[in-house]
This record gives C-alpha cells, sequence and structure tokens, in this order.
C-alpha cells in the first residue's frame, strides 16, 4: 500500500487480507514473506516514478486543506486506486478541466440555493395557539391550582 523510510530502513505498508484499512501495519522487507506482492509492489511504483506527464483525465472533488485549496484528480490511464488530491499549482497544464470543473461545482451550488429557498417558500406557516389565562383578576400561574380556585378548573 505505502512506502516510507524510517532510520535508514525501508519500511512498507501492509493491507492484511480480510481486514480493514484500520488494521493496515508497517513493516521491514525483512519482515514481509510475499516477494511476488513485493515485486508487483515496486514495478508499479517504478512505472509511477518514470511517468513525467501526468494526463488529468478528470477532477473528482475538491477540499480545503491549511488555507488552499486541493483537488481529487483522476488521472489518465490510471484506476480509482491512483487518485490523488493536488494542490491547485500543481494543475496549470490543464486550465480548461479547472475551469469545467468550477463552473459544474457553481451551478451546483446554485441549483442548492434556488432549492432550499422554494423548500422555505413552500412550506406550510406554523399555527400558533396562545391560552389567556389573564382573563381576570387572579394571577397567571403555570402551575394549575396556584392562586386559583378549583372552580375555575372544573366548571362547579
Amino acid at each position: 500500500m505505502g512506502l516510507r523510510e524510517v532510520k535508514g530502513r525501508t519500511e512498507y505498508k501492509v493491507r492484511w487480507k480480510g481486514w480493514s484499512a484500520k488494521y493496515d501495519s508497517w513493516l521491514s522487507e525483512e519482515e514481509l514473506n510475499c516477494p511476488d506482492l513485493l515485486k508487483r509492489f515496486l514495478s508499479t511504483l517504478e512505472k509511477l516514478e518514470k511517468q513525467e506527464d501526468w494526463q488529468v483525465e478528470k477532477i473528482l472533488d475538491s477540499k480545503e486543506k491549511k488555507g488552499k485549496i486541493e483537488y481529487l484528480i483522476q488521472w489518465k490511464g490510471w484506476g480509482p486506486k491512483y487518485n490523488t488530491w493536488e494542490p491547485e499549482e500543481n494543475l496549470s497544464g490543464c486550465q480548461q478541466i479547472l475551469e469545467r470543473f468550477k463552473e459544474s461545482q457553481q451551478k451546483e451550488k446554485d441549483k442548492m440555493l434556488k432549492e432550499g429557498r422554494r423548500m422555505r417558500e413552500e412550506r406550510p406557516t406554523t399555527q400558533r395557539f396562545v391560552d389567556n389565562f389573564s382573563e381576570g383578576t387572579r394571577s397567571r400561574s403555570r402551575r394549575a391550582g396556584k392562586n386559583r380556585s378549583y372552580s375555575e378548573f372544573y366548571n362547579q
């Protein structure tokens, strides 16, 4: 799943079969006993490093991170497993795709605002009922019976 250098030794991120990403762990090369998987991973990593010109197929999403906008990129010729979050400055060669994505996001935002307004306008008004206990000379109280005679409540 991944590769890192720790104190001069290489570690690999391993996803265990039948377990979720929560249980991924970092193991050194000596601890791994799967040479075929390791070879396949390293060859994919080599292909990624050799490829200099990455082509954006599609921008899928955006988010703000540390005050900067990042975009989720789907790369041409690579599956969803290889989608990455890239800052806007890395997308200088695909301005048309970026502009189309921003326009679609703005249209979606406008649509949501319009839908919200329509729902507010169409919702029924709430009818409010007020009990008027202040009629008469007795004081008003929340608890029944306080400062009131039984005859007010039982029509006796």
